[in-house]
């Protein structure tokens, strides 16, 4: 039971890197680059894909708690 248990918190925790990673590669996605980023830095949508991003970061990682948390409390 001991190994079964360290697997699945392992597996989750595999799950979630991966998950992470690509929700910040589409974050990062979001923001121009060149003359576009010029333009949305002028414009203040630099700032507010920024604020955007943060957010979502944020729910991300309350949502992998959240997550990691029913895992651990979830009975045998």
């Amino acid at each position: 039971m001991k190994m079964r248990h360290r697997d699945e918190r392992q597996n989750l925790a595999d799950t979630q890197k991966q998950r992470w990673q690509q929700e910040s590669a589409d974050r990062q996605a979001r923001l121009n680059k060149g003359i576009r980023g010029l333009w949305d830095r002028l414009t203040g949508q630099h700032s507010r894909t920024k604020n955007q991003n943060e957010r979502e970061a944020w729910q991300a990682l309350l949502r992998d708690r959240q997550q990691r948390e029913s895992l651990v409390k979830r009975p045998a």
